[in-house]
């Protein structure tokens, strides 16, 4: 990516690897390896090493002839990757925490008022 940035939006993930918005969703729901940040209104937000994977699919799609079932295993034999996995299951936990606690500020704010 051009900037240096710590979390993309779905259009600038497409922009800058040609990737149409609906494949980007498809591949969610066929590699574990990517979870994208999503907010309350599901916007997406990709991190530098989700990026990474994209790219990483994309070239062995489209450069290398790979199948998607190719890539699972490429992906999954590939320590790299796996730690990444790893990576974006804590930021999601993260996440899920800090909503709770927001939640829990705003019921205490309107208890106040």
């Amino acid at each position: 990516m051009k900037e240096d940035k710590f979390c993309y939006s779905i259009k600038e993930v497409s922009e800058e690897l040609g990737l149409s918005y609906p494949t980007l969703r498809f591949w969610e729901t066929q590699f574990r390896q990517i979870k994208p940040n999503k907010n309350k209104r599901g916007v997406r937000s990709y991190t530098k090493e989700v990026v990474e994977i994209i790219q990483t699919i994309a070239y062995l799609t489209r450069q290398q002839g790979y199948t998607l079932d190719g890539v699972k295993k490429y992906l999954d034999s590939n320590t790299k990757f796996q730690n990444i996995d790893k990576k974006a299951q804590v930021i999601q936990t993260l996440n899920e925490v800090k909503q709770a606690l927001l939640n829990i500020k705003q019921g205490l704010e309107k208890q106040e008022q």
